[in-house]
């Protein structure tokens, strides 16, 4: 009875680790994102008559959400992300800078027009906004 038990135990712990792995899977594990909370754009639609509108790093930030390649976006002001990627900042990475947005697999596809508008301060040389 106690050799059933702990195998019982084992094979349910078992289980639990393997389904913990999967975390990343369907949470984005790996992801060094800020904690997320949804940012409304400045204004527009996403379209390429009406872009989405971006003023703010938040917005900016926001743009890793919408990669789809009908998504259009362009700048309405210079963003500097000091304040924005600084320890107590939202977008705060352990001091990494901005995390690009997209991944190999899911890169960004849209179109963003800057306007004449500058992004400042990535905390990186030559680091890159998309992947």
């Amino acid at each position: 009875m106690r050799i059933a038990y702990k195998k019982g135990i084992s094979i349910i712990l078992v289980m639990l680790m393997v389904l913990g792995g999967f975390n990343g899977l369907f949470i984005g594990g790996g992801k060094a994102y800020a904690n997320h909370v949804t940012v409304q754009f400045a204004g527009g639609d996403g379209s390429e008559g009406d872009p989405y509108q971006i003023a703010t790093a938040p917005q900016l930030d926001e743009i890793r959400n919408h990669l789809e390649a009908n998504n259009h976006f362009k700048l309405i002001a210079d963003i500097d992300l000091t304040e924005y990627l600084s320890e107590d900042g939202a977008g705060y990475n352990d001091g990494e800078g901005w995390v690009p947005v997209g991944e190999h697999y899911d890169s960004f596809n849209g179109k963003l027009d800057g306007n004449g508008f500058k992004i400042m301060n990535l905390n990186k040389p030559n680091y890159l906004l998309f992947k």
